[in-house]
């Protein structure tokens, strides 16, 4: 293949992908964000009942602690781009942050579920740890894996789409195994030995297999993410431009802006800390839930194989404008009559996922455009920091989150009443729910239509536009280096060590 060839022989411009990528990178793309969903998933699921209902917090203090952790995650995470952007890894650039990230996931989860015979200040001290290892490395993984799209299909628009969209079919895919496979591992462990530890063990095989995944993943990218020891030679390049330019150009790009607000209003969304809470108390259990992951994902399965040229035609913007509007409806849907009514929740859900399709599989393709207008902009490449912003909006997301729980909690009644036994009001918890999704819907949708104002064909052409003047860059430092060299190095036999001239005597010929 044309790229292992100039990629064996090492230099920025040795990087670069041919117009079509090999068709097994895509996959390799797959199989990483496949066995990510895996690793985290248990924590995302079971997170915040785990501290309610086996470690017995209440929710006010569950916010608090998370509210910590998170706080601490969102400093880091305003960082992480900028680290991974400077970092110059021989054994990868950014794939080495992806090699890393498995091993202290599992550390990471292992702690948060263990729930020791102690104290519970030591009990406090274990999750924070576990909590910090769990996320922290998440901001340098979302930073360098999204970078690495970029870098493995160049300016190529269909090569972008052919791997964000084996990214999202992953998404759907590890969906519909995790439903099948986590809570009834669960459910199986916990019946077995009781205090949660069903949460533990699966959470650790899970991040195992995230391990195994991200090896895998930093194989088979090894041609697109070579060191390149001329990088701060380059102008403009991610190792050259100063921080302080980088964050200056990304939190005045107007882009990152619509990208940032949105996700940060989804992320403050409660719908991910109680989602469990509504199977178990207003949908019926978490047999329920797993029908509901099981058929969403399975939907998803098919919509995400079938909606590839559905996205070509309708364009990112019409795709994410039809997400927003379907979601927007079936939201006042469940919020006026949703309540107990799974068969009703479930028709809601089923037809919002269909309508996801279309932009589910542009994926980080957003984001990547938003680079690709900054580094057109300024001539300064701060493309691993932009794909950090993602990080951050979801980690400030959270971090607001931490409160929207607590309220919702507060206003649904919840009571305790000892281990796994809890009480609240039901309706209330849905109402909560989606008058959130409504609202926030509407705003989220507003913005996108007003602020994202350019088409797939200018930021596609402003990608073209920096290939070329990156090259050429990169041409022009690889010269300067092997100039330079040729200059150190000693001079031949016969040329004359003082200046004289050819045949001469050193000057006394005269």
């Amino acid at each position: 293949m044309e790229v292992k060839k100039m990629a064996s022989r090492g230099g920025a411009g040795a990087q670069s992908p041919p117009a079509d990528i090999d068709k097994k990178i895509p996959w390799v793309f797959f199989i990483n964000q496949f066995s990510q969903a895996f690793g985290i998933q248990t924590s995302l699921t079971f997170l915040n009942v785990f501290m309610t209902n086996f470690m017995l917090y209440t929710p006010i203090a569950v916010a608090g602690i998370l509210t910590i952790g998170r706080t601490v995650d969102t400093c880091v995470s305003l960082v992480a781009g900028a680290i991974v952007q400077k970092a110059n890894f021989k054994s990868g650039p950014y794939r080495t942050w992806i090699l890393m990230n498995g091993p202290l996931l599992l550390i990471g989860n292992f702690m948060i579920f263990l729930n020791p015979d102690l104290t519970a200040q030591m009990k406090l001290v274990f999750f924070l740890i576990g909590h910090f290892f769990r996320n922290i490395p998440q901001n340098f993984l979302v930073a360098a894996q999204n970078t690495l799209i970029g870098k493995a299909a160049g300016p190529n628009f269909n090569n972008r789409l052919a791997i964000t969209a084996k990214t999202s079919l992953a998404t759907t895919t590890s969906g519909l195994c995790v439903s099948a496979i986590m809570i009834a591992s669960v459910e199986y462990f916990n019946a077995r030995m009781g205090n949660g530890r069903g949460y533990l063990i699966t959470a650790c095989w899970m991040s195992v297999f995230q391990c195994l995944g991200q090896l895998i993943t930093y194989i088979a990218l090894k041609p697109y993410d070579l060191y390149d020891p001329n990088l701060k030679r380059v102008e403009g390049s991610t190792a050259q431009v100063k921080v302080a330019n980088a964050y200056k150009d990304t939190f005045t790009n107007r882009y990152v802006w619509v990208l940032m607000i949105r996700a940060i209003m989804t992320g403050i969304s409660p719908a991910g800390s109680i989602g469990t809470y509504m199977f178990m108390y207003s949908l019926g259990g978490t047999a329920n839930m797993a029908i509901s992951r099981t058929a969403t994902n399975f939907l998803g399965l098919f919509v995400v194989s079938m909606s590839p040229p559905i996205a070509r035609k309708l364009g990112i913007k019409r795709s994410v404008m039809l997400t927003g509007v379907v979601g927007l409806i079936n939201n006042v849907i469940m919020f006026l009559f949703v309540h107990e009514n799974f068969p009703l929740y479930m028709v809601c859900v089923l037809i919002n996922r269909i309508a996801m399709g279309p932009s589910s599989v542009y994926g980080i393709n957003q984001w990547i455009n938003a680079s690709d207008y900054q580094l057109h902009k300024t001539g300064r490449d701060s493309r691993p920091l932009i794909m950090s912003i993602n990080s951050i909006t979801l980690k400030v997301g959270q971090f607001g989150s931490s409160f929207t729980y607590a309220w919702v909690m507060y206003f649904c009644n919840f009571v305790q009443h000892g281990p796994g036994n809890v009480t609240l009001d039901a309706e209330r918890l849905v109402k909560a729910n989606y008058g959130y999704a409504m609202v926030s819907g509407a705003l989220s949708l507003l913005l996108y239509i007003i602020g994202w104002n350019k088409s797939d064909a200018e930021f596609a052409a402003m990608a073209e536009s920096n290939r070329q003047m990156m090259a050429e860059r990169e041409a022009a430092a690889k010269a300067a280096a092997e100039a330079e060299a040729a200059g150190s190095a000693p001079a031949p036999a016969g040329a004359g060590g003082g200046g004289a001239a050819p045949g001469g005597g050193g000057g006394s010929s005269s």
